[in-house]
C-alpha cells in the first residue's frame, strides 16, 4: 500500500513538473483587415494614398458553353448566359463619418452539408467602403485580375 501511494505520489510530482500549459485560441485584432499587408510584406505590398471604395456588380457573360451539361452521346454542350459577380475596387473619397470598413462573407468551397441546407459561410474584415463616391478629376489604370478556379473575388484585393 505504501509502495502505491509513492509510486502515485512520484506520478502527480512528475506530471505537475512537466505540465504544459493549454494553447490559448488565437484573438483577432480588432482592426485585422484581410486586405492591410503586414509589416513584413514585399516591398509593392502596402497600400497607396488613396481611400478604396468597393462594389459588387452582377453581369452576364452571354453563349457561355455549359461544360457541365456536355452531353456524351451527342458530343456537343449547350450555350447560356452565364451569371458572373464582379468586385470592383477604386480610388474612393470617404465621406465624413464613414469608415474605410467592409466585411465580405462568403460560403465555403465544395458542397453543402447533407444534414444542412443553408451553406456555411465566413466572414472576412476589409479596409474599404462598400458604394463610396469615386474620385473624379483624376486618371487612374484599370487593373483586371481574374482569381482562377477555385479562388474567391474577394481574396484579390
Amino acid at each position: 500500500m505504501r509502495l502505491l501511494r509513492l509510486i502515485l505520489v512520484l506520478w502527480l510530482f512528475n506530471a505537475l513538473l512537466t505540465a504544459q500549459p493549454l494553447p490559448q485560441a488565437p484573438q483577432l485584432q480588432p482592426e485585422a483587415f484581410f486586405s492591410v499587408p503586414p509589416v513584413d510584406a514585399p516591398e509593392l505590398a502596402p497600400r497607396g494614398e488613396y481611400a478604396v471604395g468597393v462594389r459588387t456588380v452582377e453581369v452576364k457573360n452571354p453563349g457561355q458553353i455549359d461544360i457541365l451539361n456536355f452531353n456524351k452521346a451527342s458530343g456537343k454542350a449547350p450555350v447560356y448566359d452565364r451569371p458572373l459577380t464582379l468586385e470592383i475596387w477604386y480610388p474612393a473619397m470617404i465621406p465624413d463619418g464613414k469608415q474605410e470598413r467592409t466585411v465580405y462573407e462568403m460560403a465555403l468551397p465544395g458542397d453543402s452539408s447533407a444534414s444542412s441546407t443553408e451553406p456555411k459561410t465566413f466572414a472576412v474584415l476589409g479596409k474599404a467602403l462598400r458604394d463610396a463616391p469615386p474620385i473624379h478629376g483624376k486618371s487612374f489604370p484599370l487593373v483586371i485580375v481574374s482569381h482562377g478556379y477555385p479562388g474567391s473575388r474577394f481574396f484579390d484585393t
